[in-house]
């Protein structure tokens, strides 16, 4: 088995078209058909199967997804760590950033680092929390800071608490019932309410609901995207929870009310995602090193 043909595996169940993959890869069909023929050979299985168009992934096929994709992507990270071993302090890094970490300044934490340490690269992806716990397992990303810790950890997925977040129920300023003068989380749970977060967030937050006797709201809606979340409650009445930071952003200064009603549970806790290896690499292990710091600083303010 070749690292090539994997990448052809890996291409031709991406697009779900041997011509499809062909053209990305710059290759004739021919000869991405023999490579994966060749890996079937190989593996003596049917990794694809036709359809009506294109082909799709056997189960045999779907079981060495997983697989072929943490192959390439360590293969490929082998090759930058051999390429910058000459310094600790070069190389790239492949950074995950949760959406929500935008608002409490994560990105301006990277300035310093970056002045500092012009020799490393950076590739950073914002995404939902599940996303990169998924991406840091299969090497995909080196490392990730976000605000929730992860339903997926162990052996190979590490989760380093940093810093607890806190939180407020918010709405728009103006909403058609304030929220001032609330005593109880029951009285908010005949709004309409929308959370940012990964789907576990959503379903913490029915499970606390849950252990108090308490039912969803009538209406509830779950984004990945902090910013869609603030554009739907600066347009609509709508309740959600933001960490402190990100109510005071200068986006939101003035257009929000809250309730000194807590929300349901402890505070949601922030830090870095990564597999342990990854650490051993200089140049990774000074980007997580960047966001203890940020930690700390944001901790203590």
């Amino acid at each position: 088995m070749e690292i090539q043909q994997l990448r052809h595996f890996l291409a031709v169940s991406r697009y779900g078209s041997i011509g499809q993959a062909a053209e990305v890869l710059n290759l004739s069909q021919p000869g991405l058909s023999r490579s994966i023929r060749a890996l079937e050979d190989v593996l003596g299985l049917a990794l694809f199967e036709r359809q009506a168009r294109g082909v799709a992934l056997t189960d045999h096929g779907r079981q060495l997804l997983r697989r072929a994709e943490l192959i390439v992507n360590e293969h490929d990270r082998a090759i930058a760590d051999a390429r910058s071993a000459g310094s600790l302090r070069s190389g790239d890094v492949r950074l995950g950033l949760h959406d929500v970490a935008q608002g409490i300044g994560a990105i301006g934490a990277l300035g310093g680092f970056l002045d500092a340490n012009p020799m490393i690269g950076l590739s950073i992806d914002v995404t939902a929390g599940a996303t990169l716990v998924e991406r840091v397992a299969l090497a995909d990303l080196d490392v990730a800071f976000t605000l929730f810790p992860p339903d997926r950890r162990g052996a190979e997925v590490h989760f380093e608490r940093l810093f607890e977040l806190p939180c407020h129920i918010y709405q728009r300023r103006n909403c058609a019932r304030s929220i001032q003068g609330i005593k109880s989380f029951s009285e908010l749970l005949d709004r309409h309410w929308v959370l940012s977060g990964g789907m576990n967030f959503r379903t913490v937050f029915e499970e606390r609901l849950a252990r108090l006797g308490l039912a969803p709201p009538p209406q509830f809606l779950q984004s990945s995207s902090l910013a869609l979340t603030l554009e739907l409650i600066l347009s609509r009445d709508m309740l959600t929870i933001l960490p402190l930071r990100v109510a005071q952003s200068p986006q939101l200064a003035g257009k929000l009310e809250y309730c000194d009603v807590q929300p349901p549970g402890g505070l949601p806790s922030g830090g870095l995602i990564y597999r342990r290896e990854a650490l051993r690499i200089p140049a990774v292990a000074a980007v997580a090193e960047c966001f203890r710091n940020f930690s700390a600083q944001f901790q203590s303010g």
